[in-house]
């Protein structure tokens, strides 16, 4: 099984055709990168990728899960983290982390237990209790 794979994907806006039968084929523990020029099209798969655009045609799925129709599985298995986002700085890195997974849905609990073990696995929980502006991986 593929981690991303992509059939012939299509997506207009207007009359402008921007993704005209992309595949695509990504597994796991991979790292891809989208090259291309402005307006190739690489925001728009990354857009419909993580469920935030709906395709006009072919099909997408991640780690399995079809974007269209079980985007809600598709959303619980990733995140999405825009180029330009910052953290805000005077947040905690463990306030940062729990705010954005109870924002994705998870429960109180859920959501300390799963931002205590990534930035414990990340090395990060020690920095937790100092903000981002005072932190030294900002």
């Amino acid at each position: 099984m593929q981690a991303i794979m992509v059939r012939g994907l299509r997506r207009r806006f207007g009359a402008r055709e921007v993704l005209r039968g992309i595949d695509l084929d990504v597994g796991y523990g991979v790292i891809a990168t989208l090259l291309g020029p402005n307006g190739a099209g690489k925001t728009t798969l990354i857009r419909i990728l993580t469920t935030e655009l709906m395709p006009h045609g072919g099909e997408a799925y991640v780690t399995g899960f079809n974007v269209v129709s079980q985007a809600s599985e598709v959303r619980r298995r990733i995140a999405v983290i825009p180029q330009d986002a910052r953290p805000i700085s005077y947040m905690t890195p463990q306030e940062f982390v729990y705010s954005y997974l109870l924002l994705r849905g998870l429960p109180r609990n859920d959501a300390r237990k799963a931002a205590r073990d990534s930035l414990e696995e990340l090395g990060l929980w020690d920095l937790g209790t100092r903000p981002f502006i005072n932190c030294p991986v900002a």
